[in-house]
């Protein structure tokens, strides 16, 4: 079994190489003439690489300065503006916006979704644009009244005494 699997590995092996010979002939001398023509002037040339330039360290001189990020030094700078730093200042009191009233911590996920699709017509690009957006929220409520906020707790009876 192992001499004729070796012989036909081998006879294989001889067919391959007879062809490869074969594609070798005189058919393709002119593209290896037109090739070796084009090809003389091209050596391989590399330019030089260019000097490196030292690098200079530029000493820093600001460390004898004044901080300004010092918390010392922003308490003086309100201090001496009045207060806030001036300028438009949010107004606290103003009635809070229904999605204010969750807790960013309760956002768990949330993403958006975008879409766009236009035609263009005599150089003029019509389109249309749209969107979603969504949030996965984990909200609980913990009460520790003894009645929940817009109703009654305990059992409601219908008709009767609710001592029945």
């Amino acid at each position: 079994m192992r001499i004729i699997g070796a012989a036909r590995i081998t006879a294989a092996a001889v067919a391959g190489a007879a062809l490869l010979v074969a594609c070798g002939g005189e058919e393709q001398s002119e593209l290896k003439q037109e090739l070796a023509a084009m090809t003389k002037d091209l050596r391989g040339k590399v330019d030089p690489l260019p000097q490196v330039k030292t690098y200079e360290p530029v000493p820093y001189k600001g460390e004898s300065m004044v901080d300004p990020f010092v918390p010392g030094r922003i308490v003086v700078a309100q201090a001496s503006t009045g207060g806030g730093g001036g300028g438009v200042q949010p107004d606290l009191n103003r009635p809070k916006e229904p999605l204010e009233a969750f807790p960013l911590e309760a956002v768990q996920m949330f993403g958006t979704l975008r879409g766009r699709a236009g035609i263009v017509v005599d150089h003029w690009l019509y389109y249309a644009t749209g969107g979603l957006a969504w949030s996965y929220d984990a909200l609980s409520r913990t009460q520790t009244a003894s009645t929940p906020q817009g109703g009654a707790a305990g059992v409601q009876h219908c008709g009767g005494d609710a001592d029945d």
